[in-house]
């Protein structure tokens, strides 16, 4: 069973309309990493409810892929398609095969799922196989290694950290999401961005870049004066690019 299934399912799935991160900063920052979406075939790996899903379908994708190894989140992206361009599968992104190479990889927390360096690296290899030559992966992941001191509850969310330290490589860590009441906790694992590198290299990619979120002028303007400083300044969730070769 997944870490995803019911009740964590049903909750998850208002996250993209209730919490502001989720709602400005999140598709703006992918949007700008990955640049012109029209007429692609995408893949959304670990897609959840179909949140980047969605917006990849939106922003003029010709076709969609989602696939998580949760059939309860599979269930509930499903219930919300709001497009004939999507397509769903329940399998994990080791097993997953394409039946035409996609022209963009896409994910949220992927990475962050991994147990240990050799499962992160079976992700990077199963998307390089997935990609067609010269395309892009474009990952969001949460990133510690400089922010797991600063407090994220006013976006809704917290990181607790085993024993208030350093996050060793692939150790574990809790992030507290607060969904309009209902408390959602992920079991996530912690890679820093040397580590993620090393990962994507080994695995047939190149021009690696980590970016950090950015947020619209309008999200500036609907949240009150400096709600974005400490997610803009201190970022603990980052988006990684690379190129398959």
């Amino acid at each position: 069973m997944s870490n995803y299934d019911q009740p964590i399912a049903s909750i998850y799935k208002d996250i993209g309309e209730l919490l502001p991160y989720r709602m400005w900063a999140e598709p703006y920052s992918l949007k700008k990493v990955i640049g012109k979406i029209d007429g692609l075939d995408v893949l959304d790996a670990a897609c959840g409810t179909g949140i980047i899903t969605r917006l990849m379908a939106k922003s003029g994708a010709v076709k969609v892929t989602g696939i998580d190894i949760s059939e309860a989140m599979i269930a509930q992206a499903k219930t919300v398609r709001s497009s004939e361009l999507i397509h769903y599968l329940t399998v994990s992104m080791e097993s997953y095969t394409a039946e035409t190479l996609h022209d963009l990889v896409v994910s949220s927390f992927l990475f962050n799922e991994a147990r240990d360096i050799n499962h992160l690296e079976s992700f990077c290899r199963s998307i390089h196989r997935n990609l067609k030559p010269n395309r892009k992966v474009v990952v969001l992941m949460d990133m510690l290694d400089k922010a797991q001191e600063y407090d994220y509850s006013h976006y809704g969310f917290q990181h607790i950290i085993p024993n208030d330290r350093s996050l060793q490589e692939g150790e574990r860590f809790l992030l507290n999401i607060d969904i309009n009441g209902s408390m959602v906790t992920l079991n996530l694992r912690h890679y820093s961005s040397e580590r993620v590198q090393e990962a994507l290299l080994n695995s047939g990619f190149e021009n690696i870049e980590f970016h950090s979120f950015d947020v619209p002028e309008e999200a500036r303007s609907v949240m009150p004066t400096g709600y974005w400083n400490t997610m803009l300044n201190h970022p603990c969730m980052i988006i990684v690019s690379a190129i398959k070769i």
